[in-house]
């Protein structure tokens, strides 16, 4: 059976106010950034040095899917097992709370379904999937359900769909995809139960890719996946760009490597980072980086292990954490992994992070208030990969319901600032005001002197919004202002 990537799925939080606002400081452009939080300011976080047990699901589950909501992690769908019945049961898990709690299930069972939330109206959507029984990829399901886990609106898709991929952008829900030949897409407006359809992809057919909305909003990035290559089938490497307001397709660069199974994130610059996914003739730990402006990829630094089917969050700073996923061995039998790496786009290296206590793929992560999780997922050893998807299972059948949690222990006060981009990008963030702020201004130069200049122009703006936000309150108290600037390479 191969499983989806368990890639984060997170509704943005608003912007708070002040963001945006810009200045214009001798030929300095400076944007005032406002997140409401140390964490949300880009404040480097400290993760504590072991994973804790976190609570059980209610059932063990793998080739399940997950987002987070307003706060709360939303995990449905999956196997309990191999023996081709699904889950119907939907589980949300709230930090405040501090332990699983069962919401309305869906009306059937599924598992490889895409699952995505409306940022504005906090509900998540699960959507298609292959329906239980089906132990080989020879159904799919157009069942979709709306809701906030105390209900759901149900819809159906237009054609039946699994190991598809979803977003959200422009107001809409957009699905693409799948494995029964699907080189189509389609959409829901939030505020309808309709699907209507969206075009066909420029690349053609593709299954187990990935749908990134970009930090626009509006344009949705598909990439990779399983579809026509020159070897007939297999990975691929092809990138499509979609907008639903315009509703139009167009293909852009093509990422360096063929992948599927992969995992894509939007990083706090605006770019996209995928990492990993079966390749030819196996998992690659390559990873590599879009940038929206000039619509190309770039390689960055491979992971320490290749490997598929993992997960992939977006720390609080910045930073790129990967955690599980499976290895493949030359022989075809695939490996569950432990590891966990870290990558830093301002550095442009990864780093060791603490192992997970189980070995997991098909593992579900997600960032919450108070840290990194992770649930479920398989430890077998042996289970099919792309190129073998009718293999036997061999060695210990563990499906698990546990969830592990990397702990936030400490992070920079919210004065204290961070260089955004690369060593060269000349982006240097100040700090903002306790309780949120900040600013990141483009300097267009790695010269030091003019990185300075422009922090310091960050630095001016962000005490001129200080001081409108302290007039009417009274409030006399002097803020220090802390300036971290990265090592120019």
């Amino acid at each position: 059976m191969v499983e989806l990537s368990a890639c984060q799925r997170i509704a943005p939080k608003a912007v708070a106010p002040y963001a945006g606002m810009a200045f214009v400081l001798g030929l300095l452009p400076v944007i005032l950034l406002a997140p409401s939080s140390a964490a949300d300011a880009g404040a480097p976080v400290a993760l504590d040095s072991a994973w804790q047990p976190a609570g059980d699901l209610s059932a063990p589950r793998f080739s399940h899917v997950s987002v987070v909501s307003n706060g709360r992690w939303f995990v449905a769908g999956g196997a309990a097992d191999f023996s081709g019945v699904y889950l119907a049961s939907v589980e949300v898990y709230d930090p405040a709370v501090g332990h699983w709690q069962l919401a309305t299930p869906l009306m059937t069972g599924r598992t490889e379904m895409a699952a995505v939330a409306d940022p504005v109206s906090g509900l998540v959507l699960f959507v298609g999937g292959k329906p239980s029984g089906q132990v080989l990829p020879i159904d799919a399901s157009g069942e979709a359900d709306l809701g906030d886990g105390t209900s759901w609106a149900k819809s159906q898709l237009l054609t039946p769909r699994f190991a598809h991929a979803a977003a959200f952008a422009a107001g809409k829900f957009v699905v693409s995809g799948g494995l029964m030949n699907n080189d189509d897409a389609e959409e829901m407006d939030s505020a309808s139960s309709t699907w209507t359809p969206a075009g066909k992809m420029p690349s053609g057919t593709r299954g187990f890719h990935t749908m990134t909305t970009l930090a626009d909003g509006h344009t949705i990035l598909v990439a990779g996946g399983t579809g026509p290559n020159a070897s007939g089938t297999g990975a691929i490497a092809a990138t499509d760009i979609f907008d639903p307001a315009a509703g139009s397709w167009r293909k852009v660069h093509d990422m360096n490597t063929p992948r599927t199974g992969h995992c894509a994130v939007l990083l706090r610059d605006g770019r996209v980072m995928v990492t990993g996914g079966s390749s030819s003739p196996y998992d690659t730990a390559s990873a590599e980086i879009y940038d929206p402006v000039s619509e190309s990829w770039s390689l960055v630094p491979s992971m320490q292990f290749a490997r598929a089917s993992h997960a992939m969050v977006l720390l609080p700073d910045g930073r790129v954490l990967i955690a599980g996923g499976w290895n493949e061995a030359p022989e075809g039998t695939t490996y569950a992994l432990n590891s966990v790496e870290i990558y830093d786009p301002v550095r442009n290296v990864w780093m060791p992070g603490a192992p997970l206590h189980e070995p997991r793929n098909s593992v579900q992560a997600a960032v919450l208030a108070d840290g990194v999780y992770v649930a479920g997922g398989s430890s077998a050893t042996g289970m099919p990969s792309p190129r073998a998807p009718n293999m036997m299972i061999v060695g210990t059948r563990q499906v698990l319901a546990s969830t592990e949690r990397l702990a936030f222990v400490s992070a920079t006060p919210p004065d204290a600032g961070i260089v955004e981009g690369g060593a060269d990008s000349g982006a240097v963030r100040a700090p903002g005001a306790v309780g949120g702020g900040g600013c990141a201004c483009r300097a267009g130069s790695s010269r030091a002197d003019t990185r300075i200049a422009c922090a310091f122009a960050c630095a001016f703006a962000v005490a001129a919004t200080r001081s409108r936000r302290r007039s009417g309150r009274g409030d006399a108290r002097k803020q220090r202002i802390g300036l971290v600037f990265g090592k120019n390479s």
